[in-house]
């Protein structure tokens, strides 16, 4: 993890600075996703994930070194990552046509990726809520009741062959043999 100030196996001392300026040399970018309280995901998680333009800003952000420039540039510009759910689905059309997950639900990988992406989001949220008033619990004389329902992150489970349906046909599983 790094910490400002730290210090690196060739001596030199490690700053915000450095650290952004290693990503740049290396061609690697820090996509910065903002989520708000009711779940709705910001601006440039919203363009990496669907290709939805950002909202045009007043005034361009000023940095206080050349490196966070050139980072913000490489992230927002129009050489910057964007629509990725709809590039996965178009290449999971082409290459199968089977589901990509269990249920008509998650025929493809974008509806995959916003259930799960939605159901983690709920789930670190209550367990941020869960803390919290656990918190206020331990600074309060009446006694507040929690209960914590949250278990794991949902993840992916195993994926079984499905055909995708055609527009004439239902969506029901088809037999396996």
């Amino acid at each position: 993890m790094f910490c400002e100030g730290d210090v690196r196996s060739d001596g030199t001392l490690l700053t915000g600075e450095t650290v952004i300026n290693d990503l740049n040399d290396q061609n690697m970018i820090l996509l910065p996703f903002t989520v708000d309280h009711l779940g709705a995901i910001g601006p440039l998680a919203s363009r990496f994930l669907f290709g939805t333009k950002p909202p045009p800003q007043s005034k361009p952000p000023s940095f206080t070194f050349p490196g966070a420039q050139t980072a913000y540039e490489t992230t927002t510009g129009p050489s910057g990552l964007t629509g990725l759910f709809p590039r996965a689905d178009a290449a999971w059309k082409e290459a199968t046509p089977y589901w990509f997950a269990d249920t008509y639900h998650t025929m493809f990988p974008s509806q995959w990726a916003v259930k799960t992406l939605g159901l983690n989001i709920i789930h670190h949220l209550a367990n941020h809520f869960t803390e919290a008033m656990e918190k206020l619990r331990l600074h309060q004389s009446t006694p507040v009741p929690t209960k914590n329902f949250i278990s794991q992150p949902i993840r992916k489970h195993s994926r079984r062959k499905t055909l995708l349906a055609g527009p004439n046909t239902s969506y029901r599983r088809p037999d396996r043999t």
